[in-house]
C-alpha cells in the first residue's frame, strides 16, 4: 500500500514516530498531522491503528474504501510474542504462557509497554474494548459493525 500511494502521488496519514498511530488508544483526528494537501483530506491510512470509523472517516478522503487482514488468533499471539521478545519480558517460554491462567497472562499484559498487546488482540485492533470481551451482545453488535464498515476483510 505504501508503494501503491507513493508511486500515485498519494497523501498518507503518518504517525510522528514509528509505526502506530496512538495505540492502544482508538484512533483519533488529532492523532493525524497537519494536512498539506488541498483536499483537505488524506488518502490512505496504512499504519497501526485502533480502528475508530467516525473518527477515521474524519481526515480520509470520502468515499475512502476499509480494508483489513484478520489473522488467526493463536498464530498472531505467538508472532507477537516473538515480535516483541515477551520471553525476555515474561521470563518464560511461550509454552509456558500458553500453559498459565488468563489471571496471570492478563497481569503481564497489562504491564507498559505491553498494554497495546493482548489477548484478544484483533477484536481490540478493530475497536472492541477488553470489558466487552466476555459480553456477547456487544460482541455481536461489534462483529455487525465491522461488517458494515469494512468494504474488503482478508
Amino acid at each position: 500500500m505504501l508503494r501503491f500511494g507513493e508511486r500515485r502521488g498519494l497523501s498518507f496519514v503518518l504517525p510522528p514516530a514509528s509505526n502506530y498511530l496512538g495505540h492502544p488508544k482508538p484512533f483519533h483526528r488529532s492523532m493525524a498531522p497537519a494536512l498539506a494537501n488541498r483536499s483537505g483530506y488524506f488518502d490512505l491510512l496504512v499504519h497501526h491503528a485502533r480502528f475508530n470509523e467516525q473518527e477515521m472517516r474524519h481526515v480520509l478522503a470520502p468515499g475512502a474504501k476499509f480494508v483489513t487482514i484478520v489473522r488467526e488468533p493463536a498464530e498472531l499471539f505467538e508472532s507477537l510474542y516473538s515480535y516483541y521478545d515477551l520471553v525476555k519480558q515474561f521470563r518464560v517460554s511461550l509454552d509456558r504462557v500458553t500453559n498459565s491462567s488468563l489471571v496471570w497472562v492478563r497481569k503481564r499484559l497489562a504491564r507498559k509497554p505491553l498494554d497495546k498487546l493482548g489477548l484478544n488482540q484483533m477484536s481490540f485492533d478493530l475497536g472492541l474494548e477488553p470489558f466487552q470481551f466476555n459480553d456477547l451482545e456487544a460482541v455481536h453488535r461489534f462483529i455487525r459493525h465491522l461488517d458494515s464498515a469494512f468494504d474488503l476483510v482478508l
